[in-house]
């Protein structure tokens, strides 16, 4: 009753309307200073994490970023507490280790948009980068390259094979026949003719016809026989035929080739050379171990990055999670009250009299 009798004296009603009125606009003053205000300098914040190998998330993450934020997403970003977490044992250190970092922008941008523009965008590159790498895979990978060696080494070796058993020489002075491997048949008449030449005597016609099975015949003279192998010369004894059987030689000489092929690929031009610094050409073996070695070690970061997207969460800020709509409606309200007690304190005595 004495608070009916309060409210009906007429000099209430202004306090009344004023505590309303200020209660509204702190309560509105208060979420927007807690929703904007406190937070305007700290950007919209973001957790990104995701697995990695060979820290290559760590490597490349700067200008990948910078292309994302530029393009993709166009507004200014900010990194910080970026992390490696890699196990590490007293013999081993895994490949894989965990990547982490705040991601700061500053326009809100949904997480899941973000998430869904890196993995995107990652994976396509790595994929392109991954084709180029097995598109030129003959260039440069080592194992590659032994195995064309191998075929190569079979070829010429046929090739040669069939150039001196196809040749009139050979079939004039037939060598003793071979059922091997084309390579040793091969290797067999060389040095049967090669034998021939070295033992040739004018004063041994004799022996020689009888060795050639050509006894009593004028055309296999010691002349007419010195004659025809030095003019067939080439066909069982040439630098060609000493490095085909010259293992070490044949091979140097394949891969001076090969070197001239990938040095002049559009590969090389666009892709290589920079990586390919640091390998050494005085022999050129080794020198693709070292470049197979360093883009295959690309091609297996690029297959196991594929695997390992990127996490992104939104980061509520404190202020957001802390707020509760009661207790901060409690806490106006008595904030209003307290106000309006003071002011009425203070002009409740003036307000009567004009009353």
């Amino acid at each position: 009753m004495k608070i009916i009798a309060v409210i009906k004296k007429k000099n209430y009603y202004p306090y009344i309307a004023l505590g309303f009125v200020l209660f509204i606009i702190l309560s509105t003053l208060n979420y927007f200073y807690k929703d904007n205000v406190l937070t305007l300098n700290l950007g919209n914040s973001y957790s990104v994490s995701a697995s990695q190998y060979d820290n290559y998330k760590s490597k490349s993450r700067e200008a990948f970023f910078n292309y994302i934020f530029s393009n993709k997403i166009q507004t200014l970003h900010r990194v910080k507490n970026v992390k490696n977490n890699t196990e590490q044992t007293i013999y081993f250190k895994k490949n894989n280790s965990e990547f982490s970092l705040t991601l700061i922008l500053n326009d809100y941008v949904d997480d899941k948009k973000i998430e869904n523009i890196l993995n995107e965008e990652y994976t396509k590159r790595l994929k392109a980068n991954l084709k180029i790498l097995d598109e030129n895979l003959f260039l440069f990978d080592f194992e590659t390259l032994e195995e064309e060696y191998k075929k190569s080494r079979i070829s010429d070796i046929q090739l040669a094979y069939n150039k001196l058993k196809n040749s009139e020489f050979a079939k004039k002075y037939p060598a003793p026949n071979c059922y091997d491997s084309i390579e040793f048949c091969l290797a067999e008449s060389i040095e049967y003719y090669k034998y021939i030449i070295k033992n040739l005597k004018i004063d041994d016609e004799y022996n020689m016809q009888l060795f050639l099975n050509k006894l009593g015949d004028e055309n296999y003279s010691v002349s007419n026989i010195y004659q025809d192998f030095t003019l067939n010369k080439d066909k069982y004894d040439n630098q060609s035929l000493r490095q085909l059987f010259n293992g070490s030689k044949h091979k140097e000489n394949f891969y001076i080739n090969k070197y001239d092929d990938y040095k002049n690929s559009k590969f090389s031009y666009e892709y290589s050379l920079a990586l390919a610094t640091n390998c050494n050409t005085e022999n050129y073996h080794k020198y693709f171990l070292c470049v197979s070695k360093t883009f295959n070690k690309l091609r297996n970061i690029y297959k196991n990055e594929i695997n390992f997207p990127f996490k992104i969460k939104y980061q509520t800020p404190l202020e957001k999670q802390s707020f509760n709509l009661l207790l901060e409606t409690i806490k106006i309200l008595i904030f209003t009250l307290l106000i309006t007690y003071i002011l009425f304190i203070l002009t409740n005595k003036f307000l009567s009299r004009k009353l």
